[in-house]
C-alpha cells in the first residue's frame, strides 16, 4: 500500500553537498541564534548527520527529479517553481498571501492569562495608554504593572507543598515556589521589566537578548547572553509589547536552541495583539503567556491598536530621536 501511494506523489529532491550544508548551519546558528562553534558541531555530528544518513538520504531513490548543487542551481529551481505555480493556478490557488486578521479569544486559551480587569488595573492601563502621560508617570505605572504581572506569572511555575512552624509553634501547611527561575529580557524595551522582576524574586539569574525587527528583513539577533546547563530551569521571557509576534517567535527559538524546554517558558508582557498571540501559539503551543491587555489589531506601521505607543521610546525618553 505504501508503494502504491508513493507512486501517486511526485517527489522532488534538492541535493546539496554536506560541507555546504554544515557551513550554512554554522553561519545561521552562530549569527542568528547566538550559539558557539563547538555546540553547533556537536549537535551536527551527534544528531543531524546521523539522522540525515538514516532517514533523508535513503529517500533520494524515490525522487522523480533531483536538482544538484542545491540552491545554487537557480535555473532548475525556477523551472520547477514555475511548473508548480502553473499547476496550482489551474486548481484555483491564489498566490497573494492572506494577512491574518484578529482572532477573538473568547474564551481565552488555557495558556493565555490576562490580569483581572479590576478598577486598579484599569486605572494603570488608562495612564499608560494616555498619550499626554508624562515620562515619570509612565515609568512609575509601567513598573507597578510589571510587578503585578510577575506575581501573576509565578502562579504558572511549579509549587510544592511545604509545612512550616509559626512563631506560636503551630503548623502551617502552605506552598513553596520553584526556586530555579531565570529572567530573560528582550532588549531594548524588555530591559525596563527587569527591575520589576528583581523586586519580586530574590537574587534571580538574569539573561538578555537583543533582537531587532523591521518590516523588510524580519527579526535579527544582534546579541545573546544566556546561562548554560539549565535544562530544569523555568524562564520568564520579558517584553512589554507583542505586535506581529515575529520577535517573540525568534526569542523562543533561541531559548529552545540553548536547552530550555518549551513547556518551561512563561512569557510576560504588558500589551499583546491578537494577531501576534495567534502566530506565537500556532508555533509554540506549550508556552504560558501572562499579559495585562489584549488589543485588537495592528496599524500600517505594525503598531498595536489601540495600544500604548512605542513602549521603549516612552520609557527611555527617546520619542523625539
Amino acid at each position: 500500500e505504501t508503494e502504491r501511494e508513493r507512486e501517486k506523489i511526485p517527489v522532488l529532491c534538492v541535493d546539496t553537498e554536506q560541507d555546504i550544508c554544515l557551513a550554512r548551519r554554522l553561519r545561521r546558528d552562530i549569527a542568528e541564534r547566538g550559539r558557539d562553534v563547538n555546540s553547533v558541531l556537536t549537535q551536527y555530528e551527534k544528531f543531524v548527520k546521523p539522522a540525515f544518513d538514516d532517514f533523508i538520504s535513503p529517500t533520494k531513490q524515490y525522487a522523480d527529479v533531483i536538482i544538484p548543487r542545491g540552491a545554487d542551481n537557480k535555473v532548475a529551481i525556477r523551472l520547477v517553481a514555475s511548473h508548480v505555480r502553473n499547476q496550482l493556478a489551474a486548481r484555483g490557488w491564489n498566490p497573494n498571501p492572506v494577512r491574518i486578521k484578529k482572532m477573538n479569544f473568547v474564551p481565552l486559551p488555557p495558556n493565555i492569562h490576562k490580569l483581572p480587569q479590576n478598577p486598579q488595573i484599569q486605572s494603570i492601563e488608562t495612564i499608560l495608554r494616555d498619550k499626554t502621560t508624562s515620562r515619570d508617570d509612565f515609568i512609575f505605572n509601567a513598573e507597578r504593572l510589571v510587578r503585578l504581572l510577575i506575581e501573576e506569572a509565578l502562579n504558572y511555575a511549579p509549587h510544592t507543598p511545604q509545612t512550616v512552624t509559626t512563631p506560636v509553634n503551630a503548623s502551617y501547611h502552605g506552598q513553596a515556589v520553584y526556586n530555579k527561575i531565570c529572567g530573560v529580557s528582550i532588549m531594548r524595551a524588555g530591559g525596563a521589566m527587569m527591575e520589576g522582576f528583581k523586586s519580586v524574586l530574590k537574587d534571580p539569574i538574569m539573561a538578555t537578548m537583543l533582537i531587532h525587527s523591521d518590516n523588510k528583513s524580519g527579526p535579527r539577533l544582534f546579541f545573546c547572553r544566556l546561562p548554560r546547563d539549565i535544562p530544569d530551569y523555568y524562564v520568564m521571557l520579558l517584553d512589554p509589547t507583542v505586535g506581529s509576534g515575529d520577535t517573540l517567535i525568534m526569542a523562543i527559538r533561541i531559548l529552545l536552541d540553548h536547552g530550555f524546554l518549551e513547556e518551561n517558558i512563561i512569557f510576560v508582557t504588558i500589551v499583546a495583539c491578537q494577531v501576534g498571540l495567534s502566530s506565537v501559539l500556532y508555533r509554540h503551543p506549550k508556552i504560558q503567556i501572562v499579559t495585562a491587555m489584549i488589543d485588537d489589531d495592528l496599524d500600517d506601521n505594525r503598531l498595536i491598536l489601540p495600544g500604548i505607543g512605542h513602549f521603549g521610546d516612552r520609557y527611555f525618553g527617546t520619542e523625539d530621536e
